[in-house]
């Protein structure tokens, strides 16, 4: 007695429906609508119009698996508010949805030519849309393709230390985008760091490690073990006051601050005692002729 294909619509406003919270009535209400006819239909002796069907209480308990108990109180509670009509007979029950085109609008044959259309230009729109996403997908991996290779070549470059280039593009092809700036600016750097190349790591090894974030540590020039002066102290004038004092080589150029560290006073001490064996003042002959 009712179609089962095709649709129904049910606008938004229905939120503000009063039985819209009732889940129980809401559910009832909702199964009228599917199961009403959507054309007049012959049923035995009688005609049953659009917007209604022909049902039982006990046939509507088993459809929506409700007791018979509240599918009765939901098609009283929605009669009385206007939503259906029951009529009922000796035989059955009909039950109407009130204002039924509300829900089920009648297509023709020429609604129907025009949906067909419709959806065949919606496919055609959807397809042609794919298309250019997948186009634009396509061609900014081929960009950034393009880019990677680039910084690549630039990092393999300044590396400069030419060892297995395609394991290490493939490293460096995953690497986020936004640490090539750190890598470019790191590497001129780290190879300044490292001029002879077998201290240097092996590309592959720097960027498995991601070695653009370590410190790079410059090792400061080793001082001269001889130095003209240490302290304000003139160690040349020093030592050649220890020859005059008859000082052994090794304490000549042996230089080493007080363990107390009362430097002032250790080179008083140490003045003192070669002024009076060498009658020098400050490592200068203080005799005069």
């Amino acid at each position: 007695m009712h179609e089962m294909s095709g649709w129904v619509k049910i606008h938004r406003r229905i939120l503000d429906w009063q039985w819209y919270q009732d889940t129980v009535v809401f559910r009832v209400f909702a199964h009228c609508i599917f199961k009403a006819n959507f054309t007049d239909k012959e049923w035995l002796d009688a005609t049953i119009k659009r917007g209604s069907f022909v049902t039982s209480l006990l046939k509507l308990s088993d459809e929506i698996k409700l007791s018979v108990m509240q599918v009765r109180r939901a098609l009283n509670c929605l009669s009385k508010t206007g939503e259906i009509s029951v009529k009922t007979t000796n035989k059955y029950t009909v039950i109407s949805v009130s204002n039924y085109d509300t829900y089920q609008v009648e297509i023709t044959e020429k609604d129907k030519q025009k949906t067909n259309k419709e959806q065949t230009e919606d496919k055609q729109r959807t397809t042609t849309k794919e298309y250019k996403n997948i186009r634009k997908k396509e061609e900014t991996n081929t960009g950034d393709k393009v880019l990677v290779k680039n910084l690549f070549e630039q990092f393999w470059l300044l590396y400069d230390k030419k060892l297995g280039k395609e394991k290490c593009y493939s490293l460096f092809s995953k690497i986020p985008e936004k640490e090539y700036v750190k890598i470019i600016d790191h590497v001129p750097k780290y190879v300044l760091s490292t001029p002879d190349k077998q201290y240097r790591k092996n590309p592959e090894t720097y960027l498995r490690n991601r070695s653009w974030n370590d410190e790079i540590v410059v090792e400061k020039a080793k001082t001269s073990p001889k130095q003209s002066k240490q302290n304000g102290i003139d160690m040349d004038a020093l030592a050649e006051s220890r020859r005059k004092a008859g000082f052994g080589e090794d304490v000549i150029m042996k230089y080493d601050p007080h363990p107390n560290n009362d430097f002032d006073l250790y080179r008083n001490n140490e003045f003192a005692k070669l002024e009076e064996i060498t009658g020098t003042k400050n490592g200068n002959n203080a005799d005069k002729n």
